[in-house]
């Protein structure tokens, strides 16, 4: 069965498609708000995306979020995600009642990645102590590798920069100006 999550953005297109063949959508989400758009929208269930999550990630602790999305959800999957490297986290998750994990930072430095092989370093060489959280690459808080290009370009959005994220015209220019370093 073919399976869809989506993240950062309205998921009832994707949701509407999916229906009529019977795909399953499952919905990055960070807390009950989001959690409960979703779940207006018709998903099937939720990526429970906790705060030691690698790029985007919520506020909540993997041990919080997950049993909390499954009191006010009953009849919704709920996978575990962020800070999940290990057989033991993942037995956390499963004890907590987590349907399954998604595991993505991890992958990163395996062979069939297709990301540079400076990326792969990083991801091994760089640890806990080196991670950083972020809102200037999209105004959503974002883990990352303190690197020289994280400090320059720092981590809290100015005023202007914070309009600009929540405004949807704006805000792609502004995500755009951030990734091609302008």
């Amino acid at each position: 069965m073919p399976l869809y999550i989506t993240s950062l953005g309205n998921p009832k297109p994707v949701i509407d498609a999916a229906r009529t063949y019977g795909a399953t959508v499952l919905c990055d989400v960070t807390n009950l708000v989001h959690a409960q758009k979703a779940a207006d929208m018709g998903c099937d269930g939720f990526i429970a995306v906790s705060s030691g999550a690698g790029g985007h990630a919520g506020p909540y602790p993997m041990h919080v979020l997950v049993p909390m999305l499954q009191r006010a959800f009953p009849d919704k999957m709920v996978i575990a995600a962020g800070g999940i490297a290990t057989g033991q986290q993942m037995a956390s998750a499963m004890v907590l009642g987590a349907a399954g994990v998604s595991i993505g930072t991890r992958f990163i430095a395996s062979t069939e990645a297709t990301v540079s092989n400076e990326y792969k370093n990083a991801i091994v060489d760089y640890g806990m102590e080196d991670i950083v959280l972020t809102e200037r690459i999209s105004g959503t808080p974002c883990n990352i590798i303190n690197t020289p290009v994280a400090q320059k370009m720092g981590y809290k959005q100015n005023w202007f920069e914070r309009y600009l994220s929540k405004n949807p015209v704006p805000a792609s220019i502004s995500r755009c100006s951030y990734r091609c370093g302008v």
